[in-house]
């Protein structure tokens, strides 16, 4: 992929392009929307389209929403937004304020049907290559994105980047024989030291190589790719992210947007499913994100997930998989320009998700997270004590139950196990249950659960125990002391987990070596670690009384195995 600098091209067809507030580079939020649209595509050697009446309904909408909200940045996916949606917006006045921008993906189109567009409008400038469009001797249609906004004399301008790589849609090669390839992308930004922006439609990240992006090694970005793709963490896809943050310094941002879960293609009169999970994310390096329970909390009601990707020290924000626009509040990837006691990038806060009624995109109180639907499935739904807890409780609680933890600040965000994602990207959180690639590992997670939960429930003869009287004893949790799970009466006792099933006595040690790690500094200890050897149920505990050190060693000496 080549890039070139949009204000030059702009300059070159007589365009002075304004300054965009959200890429200068201070300790200013921003406000951008997000729109990941659910819908039928129809494919063709034509083009990939949605006309329908609803679809065009929800996309003039969707512009509405963003000129009321003043949203600084507006994105859709690729092949989203029909032109007619666009040509309305226009003509009732909805267009960017000064100094925003809006990035549509969308839907594909010919060149005689840009150009009669383009003839349509002519209160508006248009920039694009046009060598592409005028010269193609292979191809139908382009698949565009579109920047809209105001030049510094307040006209309307639409600049098109056009696709450079085609893929497969679904099982037919529709873009290999039909497309028409750009050959240049643009990058975008305000003064030399401002934050720069690219945008990568779909499987241009085939092609994407970072060196090629203009002074990347100095310049902050934001990356915002746009999709239609049914595998979004497919490695050739996804591989460009591990590779930026694998090289870069923490001023480099991604966003990516796909199309919802449930969105289909037809070709042939035949209709078949495409998006089953679409991974729409926000990625950041930020060493400042806000990580508190209460914004975490806010922003999973409003469609953020959190994630930890902890081998490149970067922050994930999965949205919701259903059709929402999703809007939120963010730093911005470089403040280099305010003073430093001025700088925090505390990363996105979700402001708003909103729905489609039929008429209009309307607030909703929370997103759905799947995982009522789950607990219900694992005979936990109104249990206690996880009735009781907010998400990211339950996800502390979970872990400890399954003793999956790690180091002495475990319950960390940052650290907390069902929180982790590597370069697959497998999501896998108890609270979030939209990834069927997370759901076995989920399922195993909440059965554990379930089992701890019966133990304490089924009125067995604790006294058989070796370390300490179980007995009156039950499960509860309580937000403030995250380390318990056992209490007597109102008052904590110690820590229970259930690992499965196992006769390995190493395996049973090594938990409980690593629970007694992660809670020591909790002060005095009792840990009891619950499997199944066969069809026993086995149990091996450890106590300690408070010490001076700071973080005892592994257990030496743990009482052996009691059979119940």
């Amino acid at each position: 992929m080549e890039f070139v600098l949009l204000r030059g091209v702009c300059e070159e067809n007589g365009v002075s392009m304004p300054d965009f507030a959200f890429l200068n580079p201070d300790s200013s939020l921003y406000r951008c929307i997000l729109f990941q649209p659910a819908g039928n595509l129809f494919v063709s050697n034509a083009g990939i389209l949605n006309d329908e009446e609803d679809h065009v309904r929800k996309f003039s909408a969707f512009l509405k929403l963003v000129r009321d909200q003043q949203a600084d940045l507006a994105v859709c996916p690729e092949y989203s937004c029909p032109w007619t949606a666009i040509e309305s917006a226009i003509e009732a006045g909805h267009v960017p304020g000064p100094g925003r921008l809006w990035i549509l993906g969308t839907q594909s189109i010919t060149p005689s049907a840009l150009a009669a567009i383009e003839e349509r409008l002519p209160e508006v400038s248009f920039v694009f290559d046009r060598s592409t469009v005028e010269s193609a001797s292979i191809g139908n249609f382009v698949d565009p994105v579109c920047f809209v906004f105001q030049d510094t004399a307040g006209k309307l301008v639409i600049a098109v980047q056009f696709k450079q790589q085609h893929m497969g849609v679904g099982h037919d090669p529709i873009e290999r024989n039909c497309l028409i390839r750009g050959s240049v992308a643009y990058v975008i930004r305000n003064e030399d030291d401002s934050v720069s922006l690219a945008v990568l439609i779909c499987s241009d990240a085939l092609d994407f190589q970072l060196q090629k992006l203009p002074e990347v090694t100095e310049c902050s970005y934001l990356i915002i790719h746009i999709q239609l793709n049914a595998n979004p963490r497919n490695q050739p896809f996804a591989s460009y992210r591990s590779a930026l943050f694998d090289r870069s310094p923490e001023n480099k941002e991604i966003v990516c947007l796909n199309w919802a879960a449930g969105t289909q293609l037809t070709m042939d009169d035949t209709r078949f499913p495409l998006v089953e999970f679409p991974h729409s994310a926000i990625y950041t390096k930020s060493c400042d994100v806000n990580l508190t329970d209460d914004r975490l909390l806010h922003n999973h009601a409003n469609g953020l997930f959190y994630f930890r990707w902890d081998e490149k020290r970067a922050h994930v924000f999965v949205a919701g998989s259903g059709e929402h626009c999703f809007e939120y509040i963010s730093t911005k990837p470089s403040q280099a320009d305010s003073s430093p006691a001025a700088c925090s990038r505390t990363g996105p806060c979700g402001e708003a998700a909103y729905c489609w009624d039929g008429e209009h995109w309307v607030s909703v109180d929370e997103v759905p997270d799947g995982s009522e639907e789950m607990l219900d499935q694992n005979q936990l739904l109104g249990r206690n004590p996880l009735v009781q807890l907010n998400k990211i409780q339950q996800e502390r609680f979970v872990c400890l139950c399954c003793g999956d933890v790690k180091g002495t600040k475990w319950e960390s965000p940052t650290n907390l196990a069902s929180f982790q994602i590597d370069a697959q990207e497998i999501l896998a959180r108890t609270t979030f249950c939209h990834d069927a690639l997370g759901l076995e590992a989920i399922n195993e997670r909440l059965a554990k659960v379930k089992t701890l939960l019966d133990i304490f429930e089924s009125n067995i003869n604790f006294s058989a125990c070796c370390a300490g009287d179980l007995a009156g004893s039950r499960v509860h949790y309580e937000g403030d002391s995250p380390h318990f799970n056992v209490y007597k009466g109102d008052s904590a006792y110690g820590t229970a987990a259930y690992i499965g099933p196992t006769s390995n006595p190493a395996q049973v040690d090594r938990k409980l070596g690593r629970l007694f790690k992660a809670l020591s500094r909790t002060g005095y200890v009792r840990i009891f670690v619950w499997h199944h050897d066969g069809t026993e149920l086995c149990c091996r505990s450890e106590c300690q009384s408070p010490t001076f050190a700071d973080v005892p060693g592994d257990p030496t000496a743990i009482n052996g195995a009691r059979r119940i």
